[in-house]
């Protein structure tokens, strides 16, 4: 990935999803799991999905990555039909998905082996990033002696050290303490103001959803539609001091009426 000018948001569509709808078969009959999705995320820009569980958020992600298919409507990714197996696209799911006989400097160096990237330039990378989310010294051990959060942050150093130009993260730091999930965003955050890739965050937390994006779509209980879009007017790059800003709160009502959320503090859904 080269680094990118401009504000976030500008360019070409990355991702473009319109009229998408997606229906599973099981044993109890048909399952609509989203409905006539319309969603572009322009490259540089980042989109939050927000909803309740079971709404279809981690499905629109699948099928972005190509992981699943789609019944009706167009998807297209940087210009293309959506397809696995892209080298302009990484996905973070919800568990880290380590191959238990690696080490973890071998899980984080897989994508170089099968794209057949320059091994010294991801190595430089890969210890910077395992610096960053504090792993450096566990290049060694293997997915099974670490913790659940330990194991997230190594997906994510996976997922980052290739560079690639649209990022698909389903809830990544949902399994951290408060503290680290936060310090992890944040960072998150400066490694995108300086490659500037279009990102795609699914999160269950609202005001994570606005700290974090451009805009945050809002969706319905299955099968899920688009119901609310939020465009974030928070200036980057983002601090902690805008967290409980005045700003940031009235995003955070919009989408709490958006979902149908009474007025009480929390923040999740």
């Amino acid at each position: 990935m080269t680094e990118a000018a401009g504000p976030a948001g500008a360019g070409p569509a990355a991702v473009s999803l319109r009229g998408v709808t997606k229906t599973y078969e099981t044993s109890d009959g048909l399952l609509h799991a989203v409905q006539d999705v319309d969603l572009q995320v322009r490259a540089g820009e980042v989109v939050s999905i927000v909803g309740p569980s079971g709404c279809g958020k981690s499905t629109v992600l699948k099928m972005v990555a190509g992981l699943t298919g789609h019944d009706e409507g167009t998807l297209e990714v940087a210009g293309a039909p959506a397809g696995a197996g892209r080298r302009d696209l990484g996905i973070m799911l919800q568990s880290a998905v380590l191959l238990p006989w690696r080490t973890v400097w071998q899980n984080i160096l897989l994508p170089v082996e099968i794209f057949g990237l320059d091994r010294g330039a991801a190595e430089e990378r890969a210890h910077a990033l395992l610096r960053l989310v504090g792993l450096e010294g566990f290049e060694r051990r293997h997915a099974w002696e670490l913790s659940g959060g330990m194991q997230q942050r190594v997906s994510l150093v996976r997922l980052l050290v290739f560079e690639p130009d649209i990022l698909l993260l389903d809830e990544p730091f949902a399994a951290l303490d408060e503290f680290t999930r936060e310090r992890l965003n944040f960072e998150l955050l400066a490694i995108h103001e300086r490659l500037r890739p279009a990102m795609v965050y699914i999160t269950h937390n609202i005001l994570e959803s606005v700290v974090m994006s451009d805009r945050v779509v809002v969706m319905t209980p299955r099968p899920g539609r688009v119901v609310d879009e939020v465009t974030v007017t928070l200036e980057r790059p983002r601090t902690r001091a805008m967290v409980e800003s005045p700003e940031t709160l009235r995003h955070v009502a919009r989408i709490r009426a958006a979902l149908g959320v009474g007025s009480e503090p929390a923040e999740d859904v």
